[in-house]
């Protein structure tokens, strides 16, 4: 499964080029951007999780696709069980508006793939799942390659439940 993913990011950054070609803005140029940030993840039934997160995108126009992955840096305690998520990497397709020239709103849609574990006393338990993930949020530019970027990712792993995610991040246009 780890497999599939990785395929999937790459296949994303890889197509890029096709999947946006000029739909919106003809004249628009082929972008790049590297961001690390942190997400705070709830899953709403007493796990709640600090992740560090790092994306790497293309965009052109207003279409791109990024890849996503992150590790856990905080973990709960849920009475004597020890909670934390492992890693997760995704992959999405992109779409932003620009609402001033500063400031953007963004929708993504993607795939991703977690992996969590739990301990409690000397008996630990990893999980695995894949998720379909959803969001939207707002970025904000101090300059030309400089920016500040806020949003929510709702993560779904069908009757493995969701995950309500809230991250902030630096953002570097390269």
């Amino acid at each position: 499964m780890r497999l599939f993913a990785a395929a999937l990011v790459a296949a994303s950054v890889i197509a890029a080029p096709a999947f946006a070609q000029d739909i919106l803005q003809p004249n628009s140029k082929l972008s790049t951007y590297g961001s690390i940030g942190y997400t705070y993840a709830d899953g709403g039934t007493g796990e709640q999780f600090g992740v560090i997160t790092g994306r790497l995108g293309v965009k052109k126009g207003y279409f791109g696709v990024e890849a996503e992955a992150g590790g856990g840096v905080v973990g709960s305690h849920i009475g004597s069980i020890n909670t934390r998520l492992d890693y997760e990497v995704a992959g999405y397709g992109i779409v932003t508006v620009p609402v001033t020239n500063n400031v953007q709103l963004l929708a993504r849609l993607g795939y991703g793939h977690s992996q969590a574990s739990a301990a409690f006393g000397n008996v630990s338990v990893r999980v695995e799942d894949n998720s379909v993930n959803y969001g939207a949020g707002g970025i904000c530019s101090l300059n030309e390659h400089d920016h500040i970027r806020a949003e929510y990712t709702r993560y779904d792993f069908g009757t493995g439940g969701t995950v309500n995610g809230w991250s902030i991040a630096y953002v570097r246009k390269f």
